[in-house]
């Protein structure tokens, strides 16, 4: 009789502890067409209205409509931000592209620009060498026109040694002595005087058609880069960017059901 007391006793021991047990376990709930969510912690049952939930809805709509972009955080779309930053990682390498061949062809322009300026100088030392060729011209004639020459030899060697893009020369090898003109002297050398301007010209027009080949080469280059550019752009563009008018559509629509369910209603048992 006394076991069978014991026994008893802890049936209902061990029944209570399976009750306490069970109000002790945690869950949560939607009814069905209810608009708040159920759930107990601890033994209590709280409720609360979805109006929490809208306003996340509503933070998310004011903060894609502030950036105008679909995608600011990686949840809004992960694997259209993993695409997205690809793309904009070719877009940004493009645009440097881009950028170094404006500045190479901008210093081709410069480049063409020094060699037309010293070919019309060499324009000028031809048209003299001719002129003193003129059998009516005397040596103090001659004199004259070889001291107007050496200024303008004088120029080319300042080209040679001043002229500078970005501090570096850009035509050191373009000086009297580097273009063959140290023997150009009317008086002198009236005869001999001719060939070496000549040849100084030939030169300088190869080199100034090598620079405009260069430059349409870097133009063509640049509408590509941009072309591939603006392409990636636009896909990227249809990713990333908002549909302005859905979203405030959605903003719209979650500032009304929020207006009508304002508050959190929280109700211990």
């Amino acid at each position: 009789m006394f076991l069978r007391k014991i026994f008893i006793t802890v049936l209902v021991l061990l029944s209570i502890h399976i009750e306490s047990g069970a109000r002790e376990q945690n869950y949560i709930f939607q009814p069905s067409g209810a608009n708040f969510i159920v759930y107990n912690r601890g033994g209590e049952n709280f409720y609360i209205n979805q109006n929490k939930l809208v306003s996340w809805n509503l933070m998310n709509n004011y903060r894609k409509l502030s950036s105008g972009k679909r995608i600011n955080v990686s949840a809004d779309d992960p694997s259209g931000l993993a695409v997205l930053e690809k793309m904009n990682s070719v877009i940004n390498g493009l645009k440097q592209e881009e950028m170094n061949l404006q500045d190479y062809r901008n210093y081709l322009q410069y480049y063409d620009s020094v060699l037309a300026q010293n070919l019309g100088l060499l324009k000028r030392i031809r048209e003299l060498v001719l002129r003193s060729s003129n059998g009516i011209l005397g040596p103090d004639d001659r004199a004259i026109n070889q001291s107007e020459i050496d200024q303008l030899l004088r120029q080319i060697d300042m080209n040679a040694e001043f002229t500078m893009f970005n501090k570096k020369k850009v035509i050191p090898q373009l000086s009297v002595k580097g273009l063959g003109l140290e023997k150009v002297d009317v008086v002198k050398n009236l005869y001999g005087s001719m060939k070496p301007v000549d040849d100084a010209m030939v030169r300088l027009l190869k080199m100034m058609s090598r620079a405009g080949a260069a430059e349409n080469v870097y133009s063509m280059r640049i509408k590509g880069k941009v072309s591939y550019m603006v392409n990636l752009q636009q896909g990227a563009s249809r990713i990333g960017d908002l549909d302005m008018a859905e979203e405030i559509s959605s903003l719209m629509t979650n500032s009304a059901v929020y207006q009508s369910n304002i508050g959190v209603m929280m109700i211990g048992r």
